[in-house]
Protein backbone atom coordinates (compact mmCIF):
# COMPACT_ATOMS: atom_id res chain seq x y z
CA UNK A 1 0.00 0.00 0.00
CA UNK A 2 1.13 3.50 -1.28
CA UNK A 3 1.92 5.72 1.74
CA UNK A 4 0.26 9.18 1.74
CA UNK A 5 1.58 11.93 1.94
CA UNK A 6 0.95 14.37 4.87
CA UNK A 7 0.57 18.27 4.82
CA UNK A 8 3.01 19.89 6.15
CA UNK A 9 1.37 22.45 8.24
CA UNK A 10 2.57 23.92 11.35
CA UNK A 11 0.24 22.02 13.61
CA UNK A 12 1.52 18.57 11.90
CA UNK A 13 5.07 19.84 12.42
CA UNK A 14 4.36 20.85 16.32
CA UNK A 15 3.21 17.07 16.85
CA UNK A 16 5.46 15.50 15.17
CA UNK A 17 8.69 17.09 17.13
CA UNK A 18 6.84 17.47 20.30
CA UNK A 19 8.53 15.70 23.43
CA UNK A 20 5.46 15.26 25.01
CA UNK A 21 4.67 11.65 25.19
CA UNK A 22 1.98 10.49 22.52
CA UNK A 23 1.50 13.67 20.84
CA UNK A 24 4.14 12.39 18.07
CA UNK A 25 2.02 9.42 17.39
CA UNK A 26 -1.08 11.94 16.95
CA UNK A 27 0.63 12.93 14.06
CA UNK A 28 2.07 9.54 12.85
CA UNK A 29 -0.57 7.25 13.28
CA UNK A 30 -1.13 5.01 9.70
CA UNK A 31 -5.09 4.70 10.40
CA UNK A 32 -7.65 6.58 11.81
CA UNK A 33 -8.54 3.52 14.82
CA UNK A 34 -4.76 3.92 16.02
CA UNK A 35 -5.25 8.27 15.95
CA UNK A 36 -8.48 7.86 17.63
CA UNK A 37 -6.74 5.72 20.09
CA UNK A 38 -4.01 8.02 20.97
CA UNK A 39 -5.67 10.82 20.34
CA UNK A 40 -8.20 9.24 23.28
CA UNK A 41 -5.17 8.39 25.29
CA UNK A 42 -3.72 11.77 25.05
CA UNK A 43 -6.84 13.92 26.20
CA UNK A 44 -7.51 11.36 28.97
CA UNK A 45 -4.30 11.85 30.42
CA UNK A 46 -4.88 15.13 30.33
CA UNK A 47 -8.23 15.10 31.82
CA UNK A 48 -6.65 12.83 34.84
CA UNK A 49 -3.49 15.22 35.09
CA UNK A 50 -5.75 18.25 35.22
CA UNK A 51 -8.40 16.53 38.15
CA UNK A 52 -5.44 15.69 40.29
CA UNK A 53 -4.07 19.41 39.81
CA UNK A 54 -7.63 20.65 40.99
CA UNK A 55 -7.74 18.04 44.20
CA UNK A 56 -4.80 18.95 45.50
CA UNK A 57 -5.44 22.68 44.75
CA UNK A 58 -8.81 22.50 47.01
CA UNK A 59 -7.30 20.40 49.92
CA UNK A 60 -4.71 22.92 50.07
CA UNK A 61 -7.17 25.59 49.99
CA UNK A 62 -9.33 23.82 52.70
CA UNK A 63 -6.11 23.33 54.99
CA UNK A 64 -3.10 25.35 54.04
CA UNK A 65 0.24 24.31 54.91
CA UNK A 66 1.34 26.41 57.82
CA UNK A 67 5.61 26.55 57.55
CA UNK A 68 7.32 27.31 61.18
CA UNK A 69 10.76 28.21 61.42
CA UNK A 70 12.54 27.77 64.80
CA UNK A 71 15.62 29.65 65.51
CA UNK A 72 18.04 27.17 66.58
CA UNK A 73 20.52 26.96 69.37
CA UNK A 74 23.96 25.64 69.60
CA UNK A 75 25.13 23.92 73.00
CA UNK A 76 28.85 22.53 72.55
CA UNK A 77 28.71 18.88 73.90
CA UNK A 78 29.12 18.23 77.51
CA UNK A 79 28.14 21.60 78.76
CA UNK A 80 25.50 20.97 81.33
CA UNK A 81 22.87 23.27 81.46
CA UNK A 82 21.50 24.61 84.94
Amino acid sequence: MARRKRCSSPLSTFLQESSIHGLRYLAMSEGASARTAWLLAVCSSLCAACAIVYLNLEGWMRSPVVVTTVKTVTVKVGDKEE
